[in-house]
């Protein structure tokens, strides 16, 4: 099996990212199946919307910047 495809994103941050994408598949398969499958090649193609949790953060993160020590000096 060879897959070949591309996301473009579209937003990221406000804790989604979602993008859009399409994917090319050809399936290949030993000539000992092909008088079960036929002797072309499974071939499939999808467009999609992916959406997953964001890795961005839109707000700052002060924990290094704004935190106090505490070292006991």
């Amino acid at each position: 099996m060879y897959t070949i495809g591309y996301v473009r994103d579209l937003s990221h941050g406000n804790g989604l990212d979602i993008g859009l994408g399409t994917q090319f598949t050809i399936n290949d398969r030993p000539d000992s199946l092909d008088r079960y499958y036929g002797d072309d090649l499974g071939y499939a193609f999808r467009i999609f919307l992916r959406i997953r949790p964001s890795l961005h953060s839109s707000r700052r993160d002060t924990n290094m910047s704004g935190a106090r020590r505490r070292n006991g000096k």
